[in-house]
């Protein structure tokens, strides 16, 4: 395997050149023409719109991956388990991810076995509100998580302008396409906490939380233990594992 320099974001044009011209560089220094071309299942992605470019350039196959299934597989990778007998449990958090159903994923429970990934659970899934929009302003995932909760409402309501409110409320009772990112769990209830509702850089949300989670941590050295919560998500898991055997059979 062979890893070029860091490229960064590719939203920008001057980016995609450098991508463009990184992969030529890679390739006539390697010596080597490619047999398959991957790409991320996201079809907006600009490297997804790159790769389809490059493998009709070199007339090979392209075959796109769900983003969440190659961060699982990764980890695979790394721990050489690809060949391994046993069932692997990946979880899978993360921010956005276009999932395999046309929706947004990003709060993954995967099974690893006989050489497959499948999605065996998944967080609570939401309203996708607004699209990129939400990973930028957690008050947006803040309403599209507790948007049928009335003592939600009076705390979120101050974070929008009266127009802001009423459109998204329509927004609610329209839209149709799913999210269960944990990304933006974090930025909901960082909103809700009243830590922030727009984020100035990316992550913020989740990083104000993180640092709050801590000092909470600190001052009272409080543990997780095992509770009724986690085994019942563990029996949630399994017997989702068993309703997918019993319908592939």
């Amino acid at each position: 395997m062979y890893v070029s320099q860091y490229l960064g974001n590719l939203e920008s044009y001057e980016a995609q050149q450098n991508y463009e011209h990184t992969f030529q560089h890679m390739q006539k220094l390697l010596g080597a023409k490619p047999e398959t071309i991957l790409a991320d299942l996201h079809p907006d992605y600009p490297s997804a719109q790159l790769a389809i470019k490059i493998a009709a350039a070199y007339q090979v196959p392209l075959k796109k991956i769900q983003h969440h299934e190659a961060h699982f597989a990764a980890v695979l990778a790394e721990h050489n388990l690809f060949e391994t007998n046993e069932k692997i449990l990946g979880v899978v958090w993360d921010g956005t991810g276009y999932g395999s159903d046309g929706n947004i994923w990003g709060g993954e429970f995967f099974m690893y076995e006989n050489r497959s990934i499948k999605r065996i659970h998944y967080l609570q899934p939401f309203i996708n509100i607004a699209g990129d929009k939400t990973a930028k302003e957690p008050r947006l995932a803040a309403l599209a998580i507790s948007h049928k909760m009335e003592k939600a409402a009076i705390l979120l309501k101050p974070k929008f302008t009266a127009n802001e409110w009423l459109f998204y409320q329509k927004v609610l009772q329209q839209n149709n396409l799913l999210n269960s990112s944990a990304g933006r769990y974090f930025d909901g209830v960082a909103a809700l906490l009243s830590l922030l509702s727009v984020n100035s850089y990316e992550g913020e949300g989740a990083l104000l939380l993180e640092t709050l989670a801590n000092e909470y941590l600190q001052e009272t050295n409080f543990t997780i233990e095992e509770s009724y919560a986690t085994e019942e998500i563990i029996t949630s898991i399994h017997c989702n594992e068993w309703h997918y055997r019993a319908d592939r059979q």
